[in-house]
């Protein structure tokens, strides 16, 4: 199985520990998808697809940046799994410094220069 190359919105240029936190570990109560699935809950949302990604963090305020992230198959402390209808959408569940390890740049890309602009 290859690497997995995932795309994480994050409010800052550069990534931190803060933003590789779940719902779970913040305490905050679980809702949507992640009422029956607790996996969801305790992990973090990415994306396989950069420009979805930017879409996504465009229209829901996720972030001002986005992140790529490489992660190994054989990173044993991390785990990997697609989750709800969307097949681009992904769960994520390892530390934060583990997380915050294989982010591929020290630096995020701005959200406004990956969407599209809307045609008139």
């Amino acid at each position: 199985m290859p690497n997995h190359t995932l795309y994480r919105a994050i409010r800052r240029q550069r990534p931190k520990l803060g933003d590789f936190w779940s719902d779970f570990a913040h305490g905050d109560a679980p809702t949507g998808d992640q009422l029956g699935d607790p996996f969801a809950w305790a992990s973090v949302s990415m994306f396989n697809d950069r420009q979805f990604a930017a879409e996504q963090a465009h229209n829901l305020h996720q972030g001002r940046f986005l992140i790529e992230l490489v992660i190994p198959d054989t990173q044993p402390d991390v785990i990997v799994r697609q989750t709800g209808p969307d097949p681009r959408h992904f769960s994520v569940m390892g530390t934060p410094t583990t997380l915050l390890a294989c982010c591929a740049s020290s630096r995020g890309t701005p959200v406004d220069q990956l969407v599209r602009p809307a045609t008139p």
